[in-house]
This record gives structure tokens, C-alpha cells and sequence, in this order.
């Protein structure tokens, strides 16, 4: 099955994913047999643009995102440096005449099971080095953190030293257990039932919201599912009807912007609901501790 744009599109490389990943010696690999649109130049000095093939890269200052790249069209090789790469997709226009000047040279046009290898190898490169970056963020947080705490830690100890507690003087003086206090007067009582039932009040209203966002994330989901389907049906209508090969090319990128867009906002919505999850349980622990505080007061006063 030979290929089609939207496969060639998606063994892309931009300028800005070169220059982002310059620096990784694993990315000079994976960047090998992958296309990038090229800008040049005819006799007459006219600009246009080229589907080419990477063949290799030489880096000249990493630290400045300063390389040539190797590229191969039309059965030449060439250097480019990294302002000649476009960052926009290659057109169908351009991509017919990639098609026509793999044929005119002799080459092999690439076929659909290499292109799924070295998508599997992009992503794999991408997911290692986002997980390393990941770890590095949580070790340097959790460094912050400790240095944080200790510097707490120091700070109570010193005023301790210097300062002394009300709350363990009186005690110390009276020896009088904290349940023999006095008894708070009923005002005081009425304040904390209402701001339990304030409490409770606020946690109901999170598990209605919390419930809303699970229905609209299925609902999503479920969007998402019959999108998908729908895609891979055009998928397969385009390879069959070559004639309406350009409108059915342009339904899939209208498909594929909403399927990204849903994408997104499902995300979006499950970072919501991780926060609302994290609010209810401050709340449901504030109402815990009102609780508590209303416990012994309650069988004082029975």
C-alpha cells in the first residue's frame, strides 16, 4: 500500500524540533530517514519549496542551535543550515512532486510499515527524554522541599529557644487538665455547628460537581471514540477513491483538529477534576477537624 501526505506529514521534522532536541547526541539517530520541507532556489532566484530526505547532520555550536543539515532531493545531496527549514507542513502540490522525483531518480519511495518504525522510534526518543526531564523537575522540587522543611524545622527550634509558650506556663502552674476547662459558651458552640454544616454544605456541592465532570468526560470520550471511527473510514475511502483524494485529505485534517481539540479539553477536564478531588479532601479533613473540636464540648454539656 503505497503512502499518502498525511503519512509523509507525520515523519515531519520542523526547525524548531531540531533546534529543540540539537543538543541530545540520541536525536542526531532518530533524525535520520525523516523529511523536512527545504526552501530553494531556481536559475531565476525564485523561492519554492522541496520535500527532502535527512541523511545526516553536522553540528557546528550546539550551545548557539547552530547545525547543517544533510538533506537529499531529487537525487542530490546537499547541506542546508536550520533557516532554510520550514516549520509548516508539506502540501499536496509539493508532496506530488516529492512522488514524481522519487520516480525520475531511481529511489524507493517509503512504505507504510517503515513509516510506523520510525514513529514508533520518534516517539520512544521523545518519551524518554520528557521522562527524564520529568524525573529532574521532581528531584529538584523535592529538593526544594526538604531544604524548605529544614529551614522550618530551624526557625521553630530557635524561636523555642528564645521564646516561651503561654499554653505550657499556665499548665505548669495550674495542674489542670484541658478537658476540665471551662466549657465554651453556647455562642461559641452555635459557630462551630455552623461552620460544620457550612462544611458539609460546600463537600456536597464538590461530589455534584464532581459527578457533572465525569458525565462530560465519558460524553467526551465517547465523541472521541466515534471521531476516531469515522477517521479511520475516510482512511480507508481515500486510498480506494483517488479522485476525491484532496477533499477527503482535507476532511481529515478538519477530523483530526477536532479529535486534538476534544483531546485537549479532556485533559484540561481531568486536571479540574484532580483539583476538585484535592479541594473535596481538604474540605472533607476541615470538616474532621470541626468535628472533633465539637465532640467534647457536646458531652461536656450533657
Amino acid at each position: 500500500m503505497s503512502i499518502v501526505l498525511k503519512d509523509l506529514n507525520s515523519l515531519r521534522l520542523s526547525r524548531d524540533a531540531i533546534i529543540r532536541w540539537l543538543e541530545d547526541t540520541r536525536f542526531q539517530d532518530v533524525m535520520i530517514g525523516l523529511y523536512c520541507r527545504v526552501v530553494v532556489r531556481d536559475a531565476t532566484s525564485k523561492k519554492y519549496y522541496r520535500i527532502a530526505l535527512v541523511k545526516g547532520i553536522r553540528i557546528l555550536n550546539p550551545k548557539e542551535k547552530q547545525a547543517m543539515l544533510q538533506l537529499e532531493h531529487g537525487g542530490i545531496t546537499k547541506e542546508y543550515g536550520l533557516d532554510y527549514i520550514s516549520n509548516g507542513n508539506f502540501t499536496d502540490q509539493e508532496f506530488e512532486q516529492f512522488l514524481q522525483s522519487v520516480i525520475d531518480s531511481g529511489n524507493t519511495l517509503v512504505t507504510k510499515s517503515e513509516v510506523t518504525s520510525r514513529i514508533a522510534s520518534m516517539r520512544e526518543f521523545i518519551t524518554t527524554v520528557t521522562n527524564e526531564q520529568n524525573g529532574q523537575q521532581q528531584q529538584e522540587q523535592h529538593q526544594q522541599s526538604s531544604d524548605y522543611h529544614q529551614q522550618r524545622r530551624r526557625d521553630s527550634s530557635e524561636r523555642n529557644r528564645h521564646e516561651r509558650r503561654p499554653h505550657q506556663d499556665q499548665y505548669a502552674q495550674r495542674d489542670v487538665h484541658p478537658r476540665d476547662r471551662a466549657p465554651r459558651d453556647d455562642g461559641e458552640v452555635r459557630d462551630l455547628r455552623h461552620r460544620l454544616q457550612t462544611t458539609n454544605s460546600r463537600l456536597s456541592q464538590k461530589e455534584r460537581q464532581l459527578s457533572e465532570m465525569h458525565e462530560d468526560i465519558t460524553r467526551y470520550e465517547r465523541d472521541l471514540s466515534k471521531k476516531n471511527a469515522e477517521l479511520r473510514t475516510l482512511e480507508t475511502s481515500l486510498t480506494s477513491e483517488r479522485d476525491s483524494k484532496k477533499l477527503l485529505t482535507v476532511k481529515i485534517k478538519e477530523m483530526d483538529l477536532v479529535i486534538q481539540q476534544q483531546t485537549e479539553l479532556i485533559q484540561l477536564m481531568q486536571t479540574q477534576l484532580q483539583k476538585e478531588r484535592d479541594l473535596q479532601l481538604t474540605i472533607s479533613k476541615k470538616r474532621t477537624a470541626l468535628a472533633n473540636r465539637l465532640r467534647p464540648v457536646e458531652s461536656h454539656n450533657v
